[in-house]
């Protein structure tokens, strides 16, 4: 007798050794078979796990699971339950459509009466709203916060289908991502702050918030600047332009243009832009922005940062005069504030910036008294862009003029420890 081989529609793993099943698909598969034999809906379906898992998947994750991603394996035996039950009801408790679509609304009551409540979310926007006031806490505190925030976020946008809730919920998660790019920016990550940047930007355009979505385009065009690609910071300008809400959104987006066009040597283009800018400014009394406004702190934009920008615009351009004076505005404005108030890292920047400038005009008397204040900034409240302005004011020293002057090199030394320190702790050790 003869052996015969096995059936045309088995797969002979003996003779097709490199053959790899498709294990997602098989655990998916069992899944939509589960909920096919139990005859659910996908939210009858989902009410019926909870009672297993002790959690209440959202029925896009039921969805998910059987389609695209494999299922743990508790679910998948909890589905295999599910089915194994419902095929030992009672006939009659199956075939009546009534009575099967009364089952599936109580099912998806509990579901609806697990959605978040109002007040989680509440909660939420004031811990976002707080991280985002939170002037000077270390870069590290503010990204890890920040990141607690998103994945929360986005943790209860998995338990609601509401719309308001779930448009407030991706601004949240999206303004914690605007937050975490700008910290992993501080903390010399540039790439992954650009990665941030643009997640943040979609988070922004999913739900239309266009002051978010201009705001972040900002950011990504600051970091171009700071990388030297003024042509790329001047594409997100143009972009954040297109969307960004009359007032201080625009003020914001053309001040950080005028740093642009400064490294491009442009200096019509920044006094123009600079102009546009101020007039924007005074319109922002007539057109309300909520996370300017509201918000605030990371991301309100006042007079002071305005200044500031110019004054790195300027200095860009050699302009020292200029640049005094605005660093100078900035540094009223902010020291003006409460102690416990003063932002750590916008201040000790205007004062950097107004050193610089006052080396251009060759007062170093002034200069010294500016970075006296700055070599006290504590080691934890220094960052990658107060490293780049003392780097620029370094550079003045350099010249020519300051060669044959023994207290100006002694400063360039400091000068030089400060950045050597900064330097050999490393991206990721400071705000």
């Amino acid at each position: 007798m003869t052996a015969s081989g096995p059936p045309a529609n088995v797969t002979d793993l003996r003779s097709r050794r490199r053959y790899v099943p498709d294990l997602v698909s098989l655990a998916c598969r069992k899944v939509a078979s589960a909920r096919e034999q139990a005859g659910l809906s996908v939210a009858a379906f989902a009410a019926e796990l909870g009672q297993l898992l002790g959690w209440m998947p959202a029925p896009d994750l039921i969805r998910t699971w059987e389609s695209t991603v494999a299922p743990p394996s508790h679910v998948v035996i909890a589905c295999e339950v599910v089915a194994s039950r419902t095929a030992q009801a009672e006939p009659e408790d199956r075939g009546d459509d009534v009575a099967s679509a009364a089952c599936d609304a109580e099912a998806e009551q509990s579901w609806l009466l697990a959605e978040p409540g109002l007040q989680s979310i509440e909660s939420l926007w004031d811990e976002a709203a707080g991280i985002a006031r939170a002037a000077n806490r270390s870069a590290l505190q503010t990204f890890g916060a920040s990141r607690r925030i998103h994945s929360r976020a986005l943790m209860l946008a998995e338990q609601t289908r509401r719309p308001a809730a779930l448009a407030d919920l991706y601004v949240i998660a999206g303004q914690a991502t605007a937050l975490m790019a700008s910290t992993a920016f501080d903390l010399n990550r540039w790439d992954e702050s650009a990665t941030l940047a643009r997640s943040a930007v979609s988070y922004a355009t999913l739900v239309g918030n266009a002051s978010l979505q201009a705001w972040t385009l900002g950011l990504s065009a600051l970091l171009a600047n700071w990388r030297k690609e003024p042509d790329t910071a001047l594409s997100h300008f143009r972009r954040g332009l297109e969307v960004a809400p009359a007032g201080t959104p625009k003020a914001r987006l053309r001040y950080i243009a005028a740093r642009s066009y400064a490294l491009l040597g442009d200096h019509a283009s920044v006094s123009h832009v600079v102009d546009l800018a101020r007039r924007d400014q005074d319109e922002a009394g007539q057109h309300s922005d909520l996370l300017c406004e509201e918000t605030g702190g990371e991301f309100a934009f006042g007079r002071a940062r305005a200044d500031a920008c110019a004054a790195a615009a300027w200095l860009d351009l050699g302009r020292g005069q200029e640049a005094k004076q605005a660093a100078q505005r900035a540094l009223s404005d902010l020291t003006a504030l409460p102690p416990s108030r003063q932002p750590v890292s916008q201040v000790t920047g205007a004062r950097i910036d107004l050193a610089a400038a006052c080396l251009l005009g060759r007062e170093r008397d002034e200069a010294e008294e500016a970075l006296s204040h700055v070599f006290a900034v504590p080691g934890g409240l220094r960052n990658v862009s107060l490293s780049g302005r003392l780097a620029r004011a370094r550079e003045t020293l350099a010249s020519a003029y300051w060669s044959g002057d023994r207290a100006a090199q002694q400063l360039n030394d400091a000068l030089g420890e400060w950045l050597a320190s900064r330097s050999q702790e490393g991206p990721g050790t400071s705000s």
